[in-house]
């Protein structure tokens, strides 16, 4: 499959992923498809996937997910992404902080030859995401300081 296309199908995947409108997700995505993340858990299929859309978007409000370079070589693509949003919702049981979440983070995306996505590991610091969000104690926060994801820090 041409680079691309690749990258036209990752990006309409992130743009169901920030509008919640999945029309064709049968066409980018493998009906047995697997998420998989360093925060531990793991999706298959895809109403497993739309859930996974659902996590973020009850926690954040105007969660966005934006890729910002798309690497590809084969079947295999590389996605820097920033994510975004404000804390108005419970997520993974942390209450609502208003807090603004703004996030880089990394998807090793394996694809099958007809384009479509297979398993998508997602590498992100869940630190830095419970440091955005209040939920660790302030001596945490201090020795993390200057070691953030936020794209600028």
């Amino acid at each position: 499959m041409v680079s691309q296309n690749i990258e036209n199908n990752i990006r309409r995947v992130a743009d169901m992923m920030n509008t919640g409108d999945f029309t064709g997700l049968q066409e980018l995505v493998a009906e047995d498809a697997t998420y998989r993340t360093t925060l531990g858990f793991k999706t298959q299929g895809h109403e497993e996937f739309k859930q996974l859309r659902s996590l973020y978007a009850d926690g954040f409000d105007n969660f966005k997910l934006e890729p910002l370079h798309i690497f590809t070589e084969g079947n295999t693509a590389v996605v820097i992404y920033k994510q975004t949003g404000t804390h108005t919702g419970e997520f993974m049981g942390i209450e609502p902080t208003n807090n603004k979440w703004d996030q880089l983070g990394c998807n090793i995306i394996t694809l099958d030859d007809d384009g479509k996505l297979v398993d998508i590991f997602d590498l992100f610091d869940q630190l830095e995401l419970l440091v955005q969000l209040d939920a660790v104690p302030q001596e945490m926060k201090e020795l993390t300081e200057g070691l953030s994801t936020r794209p600028g820090a």
